[in-house]
Order: C-alpha cells, then structure tokens, then sequence
C-alpha cells in the first residue's frame, strides 16, 4: 500500500478489516483519514464459535448427567454443529427437524440460536445505519447473558 504513494493513501475513506494481527494500527498509521471497520463475516464468526462453544458445553454436561433426559439431550447435541451455526432459513427439511429437537433438548442453545439468527439478520435486513446500530444496541443488551465473550469484543 505504500506503494501508491501518500496522496493515495490520504484519500482512503474507509478499510474493513478482519480482527486479527494489528491491521487497525497499520491502516491507521498509513490512511491517516480512513474510517477502519471489521467486517460482518468476522464479527459473525465469534458470535459461531461462542454457540458452538456452548453446544459441546451442553453434550459434555449432558453426557455426565445421570438422569433418564442424558440420551436425549447428548444425542440432539450429537454431531449438529452446523445444524446450528447454518442459517436457518437455509437449511434442509432434515437439518430443520434437527433444529427443533436441539432446541427442546436444550433451551439455552435454543435462545442462542435464536440470537445467532437475530445477529444475522441485523447485516441482512437493515439497509439503515442509524436503524442497524439501535438493532445492534438491542441485540447486545439481550444477548449479553448468553454471549458474553462475543458481546464484550464488540
């Protein structure tokens, strides 16, 4: 990038970025006037591993349970990872039937999930900044017990 010489640099408006490294410190140091943003499929991607996190919590809890519900609750926990972390308008009937026995057998992964889905739609549906960033506000106040690594990043 500093290649293209100062004048170029000094008329970036705005860089995203991903979370890692200490790209925000390099961008700001050579486009002094650039806005940095991290990008929706990073800031995505914690809110995933914060679920999946707590889906092996769940199946490691369930299986050292010794109550008649173990089986159930370690088997729809079983193997679903990407039941889970998909979209769930994108998935298939049998992954959907998957879905709904996480969520009897699991009510804490059932509001994750559901949250996950809520987070994702703020980057799909909200076309208006000011409207995306009070949705954002709601979102973080409601998921905060459930996210709490996810929330605190961003």
């Amino acid at each position: 990038m500093r290649n293209w010489g100062e004048k170029a640099l000094e008329q970036i408006e705005e860089v995203s970025i991903d979370m890692t490294g200490n790209y925000k410190y390099l961008v700001e140091k050579i486009c002094p006037n650039a806005y940095v943003t991290v990008d929706r499929f990073h800031v995505t991607k914690i809110v995933h591993e914060e679920l999946n996190r707590a889906r092996i919590a769940e199946k490691k809890t369930a299986s050292e349970l010794k109550v008649p519900e173990r089986e159930k609750v370690f088997e729809s926990l079983k193997g679903n990872k990407f039941t889970i972390l998909k979209a769930e308008n994108k998935l298939t009937e049998k992954q959907k039937s998957k879905l709904d026995k996480i969520r009897e057998a699991s009510p804490r992964i059932a509001i994750m999930h559901s949250l996950k889905e809520d987070f994702h739609n703020l980057f799909e549906y909200n076309k208006n900044v000011g409207a995306g960033m009070l949705g954002l506000m709601d979102w973080l106040k409601k998921a905060e017990p459930y996210y709490q690594k996810s929330v605190q990043t961003i």
